[in-house]
């Protein structure tokens, strides 16, 4: 989900996309579009267009941190969804059916941080590590510190950057070369969502090379790409990774 102003901040445009997982174990990705209109301080309208060819009349209003969307012009006739602000990092998404206001259909929470309008939630949004096996891996860390500055040791380097939404928040990518009987590249892949990716994933006939290990800084899984190389996907938990690398 992705809020932006748009027409020289006349509306506000919501961007939404959620993966769906069918009762046969296909994959389906749903996406919509709603542009919003403030009426006055605490009221807005607004239309909602999907991709599977639904328009939706929309109102609301804003009170205590929390974004109230009616999927119609009465009401009830279509149902609500509440959007509240825990924190500054995360938004409660809660769905409520058309037939009564308090029937909670659906009900997940987001965190901004994660949040990219430019990707899909089941795609690779970055580089994560370039791991090197090499035969001499002492040698070949001082030739790359000598002639690229990459001042790296036994552990690899960590490069950090900004997200692109969130310039408060840090990412992380991991430079590592190590000692091994081949000369082999492995990359890491930063996803949003690893199981809806190995779900997709699954259903065009990849498997998976082993199965997925979790730890405090991300999920993690493998394949391999039409050539045989190693494919490495996380799904970081970049906070937790901040901590353990000591990064202020």
């Amino acid at each position: 989900m992705y809020w932006e102003p748009v027409f020289e901040n006349k509306f506000l445009k919501l961007s939404f996309q959620k993966l769906i997982t069918e009762h046969d174990e296909n994959v389906d990705v749903y996406k919509a579009h709603a542009y919003f209109q403030l009426l006055n301080k605490n009221q807005f309208s607004g239309t909602w267009f999907d991709n599977k060819g639904k328009e939706l009349k929309l109102q609301g209003g804003y009170s205590n941190k929390t974004f109230t969307i009616y999927w119609s012009k009465t009401q009830l006739s279509n149902g609500n969804a509440k959007y509240t602000f825990l924190s500054n990092e995360e938004l409660l998404v809660e769905i409520f059916g058309k037939d009564s206001s308090d029937k909670i259909t659906d009900k997940f929470v987001l965190d901004r941080f994660n949040q990219n309008k430019n990707q899909d939630e089941t795609f690779v949004t970055g580089i994560g590590g370039i791991f090197i096996k090499s035969i001499n891996a002492k040698a070949t860390r001082e030739w790359y510190n000598k002639n690229l500055g990459i001042n790296s040791n036994e552990q690899g380097v960590t490069f950090s950057w900004r997200h692109e939404n969130d310039s408060n928040q840090l990412g992380f990518t991991v430079w590592h070369l190590f000692d091994k009987n081949c000369k082999e590249f492995v990359i890491n892949y930063r996803v949003l969502n690893l199981e809806l990716l190995l779900k997709r994933l699954k259903k065009n006939g990849i498997e998976q090379m082993s199965n997925t290990e979790e730890y405090q800084y991300g999920k993690f899984a493998w394949i391999k790409d039409p050539e045989g190389n190693g494919v490495e996907l996380w799904e970081p938990n970049d906070k937790e990774y901040q901590k353990i690398i000591g990064h202020p």
